[in-house]
């Protein structure tokens, strides 16, 4: 990975972290559009959109309570996907290396509200009592942005320009049993993440189906993206048919 790529997608990852545009931050943080984003800019987008999408699904059942990050989708996907991409990694080895990385961003995450909470919320404090709106407007939003920015641009620059190579040397070296071993457990990991997506709003009326989905993906062979348009079809059935008031509109019952 050459110098330039790793530090472009490392001040990607910055600016996003500093949340500069909070109504978007939703979206954004999807695995999809993160896999979208790199693969434009290191020329691969169909590779980086699917390892992306397969990390969303890794993480969707992750709830992030009163602020709180048990995880980081976005660090996952921005060490994870750049490398699978530069050293020809497939899928489900690079879901593994997410899954490793996803904490590493958790630990930038509380570093930075620590920071803002003891440095610069006193800061505002004191501008708000001079009525110096320079002042307030700076600590609440651009000092908080280039905090985050200088914290974590160094941090993925590093991790992608010194990892790649490193996980070359590792893919040549590590005996078969171990790289299968995380291939296996790659492939495991988007079955957990539907798995808590279930158990945390599912509904026993909705297991069948999730049921009915592994099992077409496990056979068919389908591709997530697929997969994931077969499921917006059997629940707009599911929805439609199962309004009583809309079949009797139609006469059906």
């Amino acid at each position: 990975m050459t110098v330039a790529v790793a530090l472009l997608i490392a001040l990607y990852y910055g600016f996003y972290a500093s949340q500069p545009l909070i109504l978007l931050m939703g979206p954004s943080n999807f695995g999809a559009v993160i896999g979208l984003i790199i693969g434009i800019i290191m020329g691969d987008v169909p590779k980086a959109v699917m390892i992306g999408a397969l990390i969303q699904t890794m993480y969707m059942g992750v709830v992030n309570y009163g602020g709180t990050k048990p995880v980081d989708q976005f660090v996952a996907c921005v060490i994870a996907i750049p490398i699978a991409i530069s050293t020809g990694m497939n899928n489900e080895q690079a879901l593994a290396l997410a899954a490793a990385f996803g904490a590493i961003g958790v630990v930038l995450d509380t570093v930075w509200k620590t920071i803002n909470t003891s440095v610069w919320g006193p800061y505002v404090d004191r501008a708000c009592e001079k009525l110096n709106y320079g002042r307030i407007n700076r600590g609440s939003g651009l000092y908080p942005m280039l905090t985050r920015m200088v914290m974590s641009v160094p941090i993925i620059f590093i991790i992608l320009y010194v990892g790649t190579d490193a996980v070359n040397w590792l893919m040549n070296n590590l005996p078969q049993w171990l790289l299968t071993g995380f291939t296996n457990m790659g492939a495991i990991l988007p079955a957990m993440g539907f798995a808590m997506f279930i158990a945390a709003i599912g509904r026993p009326i909705q297991i069948p189906f999730f049921i009915i989905g592994f099992y077409v993906m496990t056979f068919f062979d389908l591709p997530i993206i697929g997969m994931a348009i077969f499921g917006a079809f059997l629940a707009f059935l599911s929805v439609l048919w199962g309004d009583p008031e809309f079949l009797k509109k139609k006469g059906v019952a």
